[in-house]
Formats: C-alpha cells, structure tokens, sequence
C-alpha cells in the first residue's frame, strides 16, 4: 500500500514538472535556510557545552558602583579563586585565566602573540583535547603547551614536541619555553579563546603578578563547585572580600560577586569588561537566520498549497472515481500528503547542498561564527530535520489534501466544478507572500543605504592619511620616530599608550560631585594634530607645557555636555586625585565603531615609556608607498621584531563588516523572496488560465478586446499585490526600523523612498509575470481555445 502511494505520488510530481520544479525551488531555499539557522542557534547557545564539567563550573566576575549604577567587569581580586577554595568546603578547584601580549620566536619566524596564563588545576577543570604530551606540561613552568595551529605555523609538520620558543616580554626581558605538549585546535564556540598557554606561576616569576595582594587583578576566575548552592552561598558570603578589595585598592573598589554558570557565560559575556573571554555570536545573528528562514519556508508552503489547490482542477476526475470505487477520504488525505512528504524529502537533499553554499558566506559575514557541515552530523541535527520535514509536510500539504478529498463524487462526474475555482484562503496567502517579499526588499533597501552611510561617516578625524605601528616596547619609539621624520613622506609622527579603535581605556573621574566613567587616550604631544581631530574649543596639548604632562587635560564635545559645561575652558576634573584643567574640546569621535555610542573621552600626555603605538600621518597620494618604506625602516632598525603596521582606513572598513554582512543577507532574502513568490504567481495564474481558456475563447469570439482580457485576468491579482503593498509598507518600516535599532546607535533613518522603491520593485515583477503569461493567452486564436478539452 505505502509503495503504491509512493508511486502514485512520483507520476504525478513527474506529470507537473513545472509546478513540481515551482515548489521544489522554493522548499529547497527555505530548509537551506533553516539549517543554516539550525547550526547558528547550535553554535551560539552550547557554547562550552564540550567540557565534562560545564555544569559545575562557575565564572566569578565582580561590579562596581559607577554613575550610580552596577557596572559588570570580567576581571576578579588575583587572590579570590584560593580564598574561596579555602573558605568553602563546596568549592572543590579554582583556576585563574589571564593573557599577555609578547613576541614569540622560533629561528626566523617572529609574531606578536596573545599567551595565556592559568593555574595548574586548568586541565583537570576544562575539557580540552590533547594531541600529543598531557596536561602535566602545565605544572613546569619552563614548558609551554600550544595548539596544533600554532604548531604548524612555527614548526610546520614536524613534532614540535620539545621544540624551544622565545618569548620577549617588557623590559627586554626574555624567557625560553620547551613545547610540552600540543593540543587539538580550540573549538570555536569556547569562552576560553587561546592559543599558547603557560604555568600561571610564570608571572610570579616575573613580577606581573602578586598573589597575596586583593589590589592585584586577574582576567578571569573559574570555580568548580560540589553543588548548585554553593554559587548562593558565596554570594551570601561576599562582604569579605568586597571589603579586602575596597581596603587595598580603593580606586577599584568592586560593590559585588557576580557568579555565572560556565554554559550561560558567552551569552552574556558581552556584558562584561573583559578581553579574555569570546563572545557568543551576537543576537542579530543568532536571531536574524531564524526569522530569514522561517519567513521563506512561510512562503514556501503557501507555495505549495495555493499550487495544490490550483491544480486540483485538474485532478477532479481522478478524485471522482478514487470516491466511487470505494477510496475512503482519509486514504485521499494520505495519498496527497504522501507527494508532499516526497516533494520535501526531494527538497531536503537539495537543501543540504545549499546549506553547503552558504554556510561559508555566512562565516565570512560574521567573525564571532564558524559553521562547518562536517561536523554538524549529530543526534540533534537528525531530530531538528526530522522535526522540520514532518512539520513542512503537515503545514503544507494537510489543508490542500482536506479540502480537495472533501470534493463530492456526484458533482465531479457531472462534470459540475464551476465553484471550484481560487479561494480566499489562497488570495490571502498570496498577500501575504507578496507582504513579505516587500518587506525583505525594504529591508534590504534600507541596509545597504545604511551599508553606505556607515562606511561614508564622519568619523570625526582623517582616517584614511593614518598608519599606524604597534610597538613590541616603548623604548623603540625614539629610534624609530627619528628615521621616520627624515622620508619627506611623512608629515608627522606621534604616539599613543591607546589608540583609536585599537585601545582605549575605562576609568572613573570625579567632576561636578560626582563620578563619571569615561573613555581615556593617552598620548604623545601632537597625537591630535596627527590622527585630525577637529578642534572647536580651546587648544590641543602642547610639549612646550609643562602642566600638560601632568595637570591638563583635553576632552570631547560629548564629555562637556555630560558635565553640563556651556564653556568647559579652564573647568576642572579629578582624576586620581590629581586635580586637571581643561584645555582644549576636540568634535566628537568614534573609538568603537558605529555600533557602540559615543563616550564621555578624555585626552591626556601619556609617560614615553608607556608608548604602545607609533602613529603617523602621510600624503595621501603616496600611502602605500610610505607603509613600504615605514616597514623597510623596521626591519633594518629591529630585525628581531615583527612588523605590523596597519592603515586606519582599513580599521574602520573592518568595523563595517557586520553592516556590509546584513546587506548581503538582506540582498539574498529579497531575491529570494521574490523569486519564491513571483513562481507561485506564474503558478497560479497559469492555472487559472487553464481553467479559463474556453471563457477565453468565447468571450473573444463575442468581440472582447485583447485589453480587456488582459484586465480581466489581471485584475484579482493586481488587487492582491496593491493590497500587499500597503500591508508591507506599515510592517516593514516599523519591522526594519527595530532592527536598526537594535543593532546600530547611529543609523540611517527608514525613508519613504525605500518604501516606493521597494514597492515598484515586487509590484513591477508581479505585473510582468502576470501580464507576460495573460497578454500570450489573450493574443491567442480564439478557435484553438474553443478545441480546448
């Protein structure tokens, strides 16, 4: 019985090759999507699920009163993680995770790297893959654990067991390291983001770390804990330590413990100050797919029921006679649904080979997500497809197989189907389609207007005359500052501990009575003049000052109106306990991209020897030329040190990848929108020519002009897209303007003129489709029509 359905339904899918392919296409690009989405939402919400003991596992972070609100920082007291292996039986490890730039050496290859640090107990906390060595190497601190990556990219394919590496820290300080073990790559969806990792001993060693003092920092503090309410008890216990940081370092006095389980910790990790931690992919990601998909696959059963309804015409003797001869309607339902069934088996083969287009172009338009189809077999996967076949074949085939088993026999065979023609469910699903293939053109529209608009910003100074050189240690400034002003190239050198987009920091000022977190740069004399910044008050710092190495300050527009200041000139704010005056009040400028708001920033002289980043402004004409000649300099002046000098232009391009990213995801959304909604048009109109070609054929012979066919075919259809248009207009400004929001701080605005584009878009393709099809039917001999059937 089951095979003869599968046949039945095989003849007729291979019968309507058009309506089939019509179909096929449109499930095929919407389970293409659901997958992709399917593996995002995988990625993004089991982040850390590999570690045996991720539910025992708590990251313990800390807030400070700031503005009069809790601030969340990633960063925990160094001495917090064996104190409260100490004081609470429950706590059974604690592991502490840091990182530290330094350049990396192996014969001739040199890189700046980042090296983590973390205590000996990290193994036995977090699940990671050893290749070759073990997680003994971790206790010596003259051995260095890496991973494969990091193995070929120094030693190629050679065991690099027991090769040695040299790390050069601050101060010239130099320190050799013997590959103790290598470990597979770390995966992609891990909060714990390293490379290189060493005995946290090592920065003992090294005096970076004291282990005894509360004042003294670590990125991040793991606990493993014996049950769930021991996370609740230190929480009830945290005055002590709150009140050991306030006494030893009352400029970073914390206000709480903040306890995070391990398998929540990347999706709000974004929340936290902190720069050893990955971030799960942001919500617009994680969200966007899923809508994208369900939207399309929305389409693509209303495709397919409108097609089946609309071909059923054409079935109505095969139904009549199924009746007659004995055929029960649930063995009519079954039949129909059975082709569904095999149209979405067909479509989820072609899905995957799809989803294996565009899960590359979907890495690339998101750094923080790295899909692979090759590892997306798994238990899950089989359910979730499973689940989603049954619920497309249900959602698209169930209501056309009740209905049409539902037709009367008697009826049928007297050849009496007149009032089977379009229902109003189907209008209404094709209004809807139409409705939704609007609103992607409008988004798509209005995302690479905004693509646009981001990129062509004011980012408040010159960036594309920088180059900028991050600098190993702060002594090579002066020697290379000084070969630098001698290439008539340059037009200026400067310096900066931060710089923009690259490093910035957070601290707390008191002005007006109050504290205040703002952003700071500090920086050499004439940074300001060198990277552009529009000076609208006052004056820039000057060397020529001795009170502006240590008592002056200049600020941004933002700041001033934070501080309430119609003239900031000569105003005074506290930092450290060090009163400074303002000199100057520079236009506002974007540290961060366009995705985060403007700060509250101020300028201050950094110390030489805090120097991280040489910067450099040169004629614009001759930019690649003078990053050429900057790099010829280097390597004769430090030979030992690797170069990496960057274009500032290139940066902020870097910031706009994620607004070029949902363009094209948007570009590819309304494309496929349309083309998934124009087929089912054709579908349907195609159908309903046939049902009509005598009505054709007559009403020709009667004198109708071809004009007046044309509008009366079209005119149902017509009504459908008009009304489409209007729905789409309200929903898709209101829709994409959210999404804007949710996504950018400074955005462009949703304009009319995306809406009209949009809506002559769909609606002129919807009329060529329908008139294209109608205009050949209604130039038609009339007698062929009447030959018809």
């Amino acid at each position: 019985m089951i095979k003869n359905y599968f046949i039945v339904a095989f003849r007729n899918l291979y019968r309507k090759k058009l309506y089939t392919f019509i179909n096929l296409f449109g499930l095929s690009v919407s389970l293409g999507a659901c997958i992709v989405g399917y593996l995002t939402w995988d990625f993004g919400y089991h982040f850390d699920q590999f570690h045996q003991k991720v539910n025992q596992i708590y990251h313990v972070g800390s807030t400070r009163a700031i503005n009069g609100q809790d601030q969340l920082f990633g960063v925990s007291p160094l001495p917090l993680g064996p104190a409260l292996v100490r004081d609470f039986p429950g706590v059974t490890h604690a592991v502490r995770f840091a990182s530290q730039v330094s350049v990396v050496k192996f014969e001739d290859k040199v890189f700046d790297e980042k090296v983590n640090y973390a205590d000996d107990g990290f193994f036995d906390m977090f699940t990671f893959e050893f290749l070759h060595g073990d997680k003994s190497a971790l206790k010596d601190r003259n051995s260095i654990i890496i991973t494969r990556d990091v193995a070929i990219k120094y030693f190629g394919d050679v065991n690099a067991l027991g090769k040695r590496l040299t790390l050069s820290y601050d101060n010239d300080r130099k320190r050799d390291y013997v590959v103790g073990a290598i470990l597979k790559t770390v995966p992609r969806n891990s909060s714990l983001d390293f490379d290189m990792l060493i005995s946290g001993e090592v920065l003992v060693d090294l005096g970076i770390d004291e282990p005894n003092n509360w004042a003294h920092v670590t990125g991040s503090t793991f606990i493993e804990v014996a049950d769930d309410n021991m996370a609740g008890a230190i929480k009830a216990g945290e005055s002590k330590y709150v009140d050991l940081v306030k006494s030893a370092n009352p400029r970073f006095a914390i206000s709480h413990l903040v306890m995070t389980p391990l398998k929540d910790l990347a999706l709000i990790s974004e929340s936290f100050r902190s720069l050893d931690l990955r971030d799960a992919p942001p919500p617009s990601a994680r969200i966007s797919i899923f809508v994208i998909s369900i939207m399309l696959l929305i389409m693509a059963c209303f495709n397919y029921m409108n097609t089946s309804l609309a071909i059923a015409a054409g079935r109505l003797k095969e139904i009549g006679i199924r009746k007659v001869m004995g055929s029960p309607r649930t063995q009519l339902i079954i039949q129909f649904l059975m082709e569904n069934i095999l149209l979405c088996l067909l479509a989820l083969v072609v899905a995957f080979g799809i989803a294996e287009l565009l899960v590359p172009g979907w890495n690339s338009l998101f750094p923080d997500i790295r899909l692979s189809m090759d590892e997306a077999w798994n238990f899950k996967l089989g359910i979730f497809l499973a689940g989603l076949l049954t619920l497309t074949a249900l959602g698209g085939g169930f209501y056309p197989a009740y209905v049409i088993s539902a037709y009367n026999p008697a009826q049928i065979l007297r050849g009496n189907q007149s009032k089977m023609t379009t229902s109003r469910l189907m209008k209404v699903m094709l209004t809807v389609q139409f409705a939704l293939s609007m609103i992607a053109v409008v988004g798509s529209i209005v995302f690479s207007q905004n693509a646009e608009f981001q990129k062509n910003m004011d980012q408040g100074y010159n960036e594309d005359r920088i180059i900028g050189v991050p600098l190993q240690q702060s002594s090579m400034y002066q020697v290379l500052s000084n070969r630098l002003r001698q290439n008539p190239l340059i037009e200026s050198v400067s310096a900066g501990r931060n710089h923009i987009f690259f490093s910035s920091w957070r601290r707390v000022i008191q002005g007006l009575g109050r504290d205040m977190e703002t952003d700071f740069l500090y920086v050499s004399p004439g940074y300001a003049e060198t990277v552009g910044f529009k000076l609208v008050q006052g004056r820039f710092l000057s060397e020529s000052t001795p009170l502006d190495f240590s008592e002056s300050v200049v600020i941004n527009r933002m700041m001033a109106v934070e501080q309430g200041w119609d003239d900031p000139i000569g105003r005074t704010i506290t930092i450290d306990s060090v009163t400074c005056r303002v000199v100057g009040v520079v236009d506002d400028f974007y540290t961060r991209g366009t995705f985060r708001p403007i700060l509250p920033t101020v300028i201050k002289m950094a110390k030489e020897n805090t120097y991280q980043f040489t910067i450099v402004r040169v004629d614009s004409k001759n930019l690649k030329t003078a990053m050429a000649a900057i790099e010829n300099d280097w390597k004769k002046l430090f030979p030992e040190m690797p170069f990496e000098g960057f274009y500032q232009e290139e940066a902020t391009i870097r910031a706009s990848t994620i607004s070029d990213g949902i363009k094209l995801v948007f570009l590819y959304v309304a494309c496929m929108a349309i083309v998934i909604s124009g087929m089912g048009l054709f579908a349907l109109v195609s159908l309903n020519i046939v049902r009509r070609t005598k009505e054709i054929g007559i009403r020709k012979v009667l004198g109708a002009s071809v004009n007046q066919i044309v509008g009366m075919m079209n005119s149902d259809f017509v009504v459908l897209l008009v009304i489409a248009s209007v729905i789409a207009d309200v929903a898709g400004y209101f829709a994409v303007k959210a999404l804007l929001d949710s996504i950018y701080k400074y955005h462009l605005n949703v304009e009319v003129t995306a809406l009209i584009l949009a809506n002559a878009v769909v609606l002129g393709i919807g009329l060529v489709t329908i008139g294209g099809r109608v205009l050949r039917v209604a130039q038609a001999n009339p007698v062929d029509s009447l030959r018809y059937e």
